[in-house]
């Protein structure tokens, strides 16, 4: 995870700069302030000369901090840019069966809640870390021209024993944070469900959503609350080693005052070294405290991470004059699917038929390569297939296909990396044209029709240079007159290889067709 520092060097750089300065003035005051209740007898001038110093001092000290903190927020915007980015890199590019272990909103929620908390408990803690150890040697540094060595022993000797407190409480606390950010993810989950319900919201039903809502929200500000008391118990033992260091400074100081071996500028600047310097230690204490907090989360995060990432591959895919299966065999749970021997040749379709349930869209996903199968080898011509080179020439058109929230040509083209082809061009200009204005004026996705959306899809797929195209029941939600012309328009203009599960098993219907396929109690057979 370090390495990504690397990419933002310069900023890091920058920031650590500002802090130095802005430290740097912080231990100027406990010396000018001994200075003037060393010299207070010199007089009007030296008091002016000295607010003059402690003037320029402060204006340095805000001008220092300001930069300092608006550098912070450059240093998260890059983080961010470039950890959310790569995460959505990593997670995109994962194959179908891989990317569907988890849900969508798994995902967003490691790049939304996961990403804050790697940054929040780790980068930042890091950063901070860092500059408060930067701020402990100024301070150490200017100590010397002011503390007695004796005081200066003590404190150096608590900072270390203090540095030992954080190994106390790390491993409860870093498995409070997983478990807090998994009851995070459970809450947005239920919470998109029950929105997703909403129809299902009525006042008869209210009470019971509102319950379903508050069962997963109590289970969540719990989760939180116990992670949040144990980092204050944690928090405490840390300052129980500070708060015990400034008590024997300030005993000490005392001592030293009465017995004449320091002056009262210097117990002054003591006790100011030694407050500035409490909060510093306490601060990269915390900061101790939060990284041993994360590392379940940044171990998990490193995972997510290391996934491979697709390159760009803008070839074309082969091309496909027959497609052969042979022996193929498929088990899953009660379903089997059997089948000897299937041969289709380009520009030619073939209709899957068979009842519910039967494995039509199974079969279908068993092509796109997406399914492990028992047995079966798959050809192109006479070249044998492995899973990557069937990923490599099919693509899957479902029954409800996902239409991205942007205008038309932004859908059909997926953000124009697939141009227009003449053939959708010609298939618009065959459609209802009272439907051809609503898809090419929509103003958002969900005021389109189920159809509707169903043909922006079918035109999506025929602008798209897979050799292979699979379509489970695309025109399911579209009207029978529609239907027919997309059909008919299809399957006279197909210059590639088809494969359609279809529950419209008319004569008419299925005569349109080069081959048909039936699923039969398992067995796939050849009927046409």
């Amino acid at each position: 995870m370090l390495r990504y520092f690397k990419k933002i060097k310069k900023t890091t750089i920058e920031s650590f700069i500002f802090y130095a300065i802005y430290s740097l003035t912080l231990s100027l005051f406990p010396l000018v302030s001994q200075k003037f209740l060393d010299n207070y007898n010199k007089g009007y001038s030296y008091l002016i000369n000295l607010f003059f110093i402690f003037l320029i001092i402060v204006l340095l000290n805000l001008i220092s901090e300001y930069f300092n903190r608006v550098w912070e927020w450059k240093l998260a915007k890059e983080i961010q840019l470039i950890i959310k980015g790569k995460l959505f890199d990593s997670f995109i590019s994962q194959d179908k069966k891989n990317f569907d272990d988890q849900k969508s909103i798994d995902y967003v929620s490691i790049i939304n809640n996961n990403v804050s908390v790697v940054y929040d408990d780790y980068f930042s803690a890091i950063i901070d870390l860092i500059k408060n150890i930067s701020k402990l040697l100024i301070f150490c540094t200017s100590m010397v021209y002011v503390l007695n060595l004796q005081v200066m022993f003590v404190i150096l000797l608590f900072s270390m024993l203090t540095s030992i407190l954080p190994n106390l409480t790390q491993s409860r606390l870093s498995t409070l944070r997983k478990q807090d950010l998994k009851t995070q993810k459970t809450y947005n989950k239920t919470l998109l469900d029950l929105f997703e319900g909403h129809k299902y919201v009525t006042p008869r039903t209210f009470n019971v959503f509102q319950k379903q809502h508050l069962q997963i929200l109590n289970l969540r500000e719990n989760e939180h609350y116990r992670f949040g008391k144990f980092r204050v118990l944690s928090d405490m033992i840390f300052s129980i080693g500070t708060n015990s260091m400034y008590l024997i400074i300030f005993l000490l100081t005392g001592y030293f005052l009465i017995d004449g071996h320091m002056s009262l500028g210097a117990v002054s600047a003591s006790l100011l070294y030694t407050n500035d310097l409490t909060g510093s230690i306490s601060d990269v204490l915390s900061c101790i405290n939060v990284l041993n907090s994360s590392k379940q989360v940044v171990s998990e995060m490193d995972e997510y991470l290391k996934k491979p990432i697709l390159s760009e591959d803008l070839s074309l895919s082969d091309d496909v004059n027959s497609f052969k299966i042979e022996n193929l065999k498929f088990k899953r749970n009660d379903l089997e699917l059997l089948l000897d021997s299937f041969k289709i040749s380009n520009e030619e379709a073939v209709a899957i038929i068979g009842s519910s349930g039967s494995g039509k869209s199974t079969f279908i996903e068993i092509i796109s390569g997406n399914l492990n199968i028992e047995n079966g080898d798959f050809f192109n011509s006479s070249k044998l297939l492995n899973s990557d080179d069937l990923k490599k020439l099919t693509f899957t058109l479902h029954q409800r296909e996902h239409l991205f929230d942007t205008d038309f040509i932004n859908n059909a083209t997926i953000f124009n990396q697939f141009p227009m082809t003449q053939i959708s061009l010609n298939l618009m200009e065959l459609l209802p044209k009272e439907m051809t204005n609503r898809l090419l004026n929509y103003q958002k996705v969900d005021d389109l029709s189920g159809g509707e959306k169903q043909v922006v899809s079918i035109i999506r797929l025929l602008n798209m240079d897979y050799p292979i195209l699979l379509m489970d029941e695309p025109f399911a939600s579209i009207d029978k007159n529609t239907k027919e012309i997309i059909l008919d328009y299809i399957l006279s203009t197909n210059n590639k290889i088809i494969f359609e599960v279809t529950h419209d098993q008319r004569k008419e219907t299925l005569n349109k067709y080069d081959k048909i396929l039936k699923i039969e109690n398992g067995n796939i057979q050849n009927i046409k």
